[in-house]
């Protein structure tokens, strides 16, 4: 969050990462509708390869069998950057059971598991998701058997075998996996997956997973997996969108080998322009290297970046919710009463929500999370603990549950602490902004309730 500014309302319930400061509403708007001539850019990595050629093709509309074994990965492509530290992340997780790859398009997941793939021991399963109503756990299960058997993983009687267990034939495979050496079972674009059958596919694996094995998902949104439990229990590895953001050193690998040199003072304001996103850096080098020396001026109004925003970001919103982004770029922070007075329309808040589970180019903020996100009320991490831990401490805000009210109760605590007066009254003033929306299947859970007749209280 910033400070406010005079009498301007400022907000932070979600934040416009990346996109946010380079699009403007009515640029986007414009560009979104011309007929703009696609740019021929360099190829990039190829995501999918298949160990063997089966007699039997995956149920249409499924997905892709894209199994590896170990060291049949895609070659890496020339000029894109190795990312070492990472995959020493990914590898060096001992204990680690499942991997989240989680980022918003752009951002070189499937790039981070080729080298993965190239550089772990063991054999790399993976499979391409794609949206599948019908039947969704059963088809996904079929996939990963047929996959483990193109890797030869297993045995061509096994796998019939196990395709006759039905809906069976995951935990079946995983009962089996004992005998098998270890590897990692990739489950790419899940986010094209229905929620439910993701838990459930992911959860059978787990279950069954034998030693020194993990199954790593890789999803442009959160997946809805038990992330808190596995990472209480070090049995979690993760890389996030601020992980897969890059360094300027890192940058300038990418601009080189795209065939541009900058400055480093220039290629450090490129990167703050694009906040390290991969392929708005990559646009970058293809516009500025038809550009005289010295011109940086690329932007939102760039119609490279604004078609693949059209293509590759915008096309997997919902209409509805796009129409709110685009009208509401013209603000660097959002929150549900800010849109709503901005659209001159009621329900913002709950469309941030869905919006923060559709893409990770927006963030949602609260005090906790957002410490040292630039732009917050306090940039610096250790003195935002610092002030949770001895100021606005958990037995304050118990008092406010208790029935203390919040005016009074702040008005104390900024008498004993004058320095945090605008800090303590942000809590009271401030607190809907922290709110991202209805926890998911609590509304349909209380007008259960309801409907039978218990007494239900909330705060």
């Amino acid at each position: 969050m910033r400070k406010p500014s005079g009498n301007k309302t400022v907000v932070s319930a979600s934040r416009n990462m990346g996109a946010g400061l380079l699009v403007a509403g009515a640029l986007i708007r414009d560009k979104l509708g011309a007929e703009t001539p696609a740019p021929e850019l360099e190829p990039m990595p190829p995501t999918r390869t298949v160990a063997r050629q089966r007699q039997h093709a995956p149920a249409d509309g499924a997905g892709e069998r894209v199994a590896g074994d170990g060291t049949g990965a895609p070659p890496f492509r020339r000029g894109l950057v190795r990312r070492p530290l990472l995959v020493d992340r990914l590898i060096e997780a001992d204990e680690a059971r499942l991997a989240v790859i989680a980022g918003p398009p752009g951002y070189g997941k499937s790039s981070l598991l080729c080298e993965w793939a190239q550089r772990d021991e063991r054999p790399f399963v993976r499979i391409a998701l794609e949206a599948h109503e019908v039947d969704a756990k059963t088809v996904v299960s079929r996939l990963i058997v047929d996959a483990f058997d193109d890797a030869g993983l297993i045995e061509p009687a096994t796998t019939l075998e196990l395709h006759g267990s039905g809906p069976d034939a995951l935990a079946a495979l995983m009962r089996a996996a004992g005998s098998l050496r270890s590897f990692v079972l990739v489950l790419d674009d899940c986010h094209l997956v229905a929620p439910k059958v993701l838990r459930k596919v992911v959860n059978t694996c787990l279950k069954g997973l034998p030693p020194g094995s993990m199954v790593a998902v890789a999803s442009r949104t959160e997946p809805p997996l038990p992330l808190g439990r596995l990472r209480a229990h070090r049995e979690l590895v993760e890389v996030r969108m601020a992980d897969l953001a890059m360094a300027p050193a890192e940058a300038a690998s990418l601009l080189r080998g795209a065939g541009i040199e900058l400055e480093f003072e220039q290629i450090q304001a490129l990167v703050r322009r694009t906040e390290g996103w991969p392929a708005a850096l990559y646009l970058a080098a293809i516009s500025l290297r038809d550009r005289p020396a010295g011109d940086m001026s690329f932007g939102g109004d760039d119609h490279l970046l604004v078609e693949y925003l059209r293509d590759d970001v915008l096309s997997a919103v919902p209409a509805e919710l796009s129409e709110l982004l685009i009208r509401t770029s013209v603000l660097d922070e959002l929150s549900g009463p800010a849109c709503d007075e901005l659209l001159e329309q009621q329900g913002s808040a709950q469309a941030l929500a869905r919006l923060a589970d559709t893409t990770q180019l927006l963030v949602a903020l609260d005090p906790a999370r957002s410490a040292g996100q630039p732009g917050y009320l306090i940039d610096d991490e250790a003195e935002m603990e610092r002030f949770l831990a001895e100021v606005c401490t958990m037995e304050w805000h118990t008092a406010h549950d208790l029935g203390v009210p919040v005016a009074e109760s702040s008005a104390r605590l900024a008498a004993a602490h004058p320095e945090y007066t605008e800090l303590i009254n942000a809590w009271g003033e401030r607190s809907e902004e922290m709110i991202a929306g209805a926890i998911e299947g609590s509304v349909g859970i209380l007008e259960e309730l309801l409907q039978k007749g218990v007494r239900c209280y909330a705060l």
